[in-house]
């Protein structure tokens, strides 16, 4: 089962969180809270987790645009913003590259959800991306040391490559311990 995912709706107007809450199915997003000022949202982000909010520009404070970018360059957050259509092309320009959905009001229903629904699907993929990515980092890491030792054991005892490689394997082995480990153990008695 898939997680629900927490909204927060910012609009001075009522009628956003009702039209949200008709749209956006309970079983796949829950609206947490809802606000009439960015300072209000800004507030609430401090202390609570949020996955998507939904923006209807301009509110009751400012015009949300600048506020968006801040909120969406400081927090793991998804934004859509929902703008007039007199000014959408420039809102659209402003939040260029930035990751923020931008729709131009009126607009269907089923528009909004699946906006919302892409802008979930696209943070889930690019977690695990990161995720991804991390992983790989921390394996090169691991062959740097491991690299690091078969230099240490070539130059001590004047091993091969081959050699120096297929005792790490077989040490790690032995001892069922990761290569990495034997290679670190090999380098801390080298620096002792």
């Amino acid at each position: 089962m898939k997680e629900t995912k927490k909204v927060i709706v910012v609009s001075r107007s009522n009628d956003t969180l009702k039209v949200m809450k008709e749209v956006l199915p309970a079983h796949q997003f829950q609206i947490i809270h809802s606000f009439a000022t960015i300072a209000d949202t800004k507030k609430a982000l401090r202390s609570r987790h949020c996955d998507l909010l939904i923006v209807q520009a301009p509110l009751k404070d400012e015009q949300g645009v600048r506020a968006c970018l801040q909120i969406k360059n400081a927090l793991p957050i998804e934004i859509l913003l929902l703008v007039k259509a007199d000014i959408y092309d420039q809102v659209l320009y402003q939040c260029d590259d930035s990751g923020i959905c931008v729709l131009s009001l009126p607009c269907k229903k089923s528009m909004v959800y699946q906006s919302c629904s892409l802008l979930m699907m696209l943070a889930a993929q690019k977690r695990k991306y990161e995720a991804e990515i991390a992983r790989l980092k921390q394996k090169m890491q691991n062959e740097k040391v491991i690299n690091r030792a078969k230099l240490v054991l070539i130059e001590d005892y004047h091993w091969t490559e081959d050699q120096a490689h297929k005792y790490i394997e077989h040490a790690a082995m032995d001892t069922s311990k990761t290569k990495f480990e034997i290679a670190r153990d090999i380098l801390e008695g080298v620096t002792k």
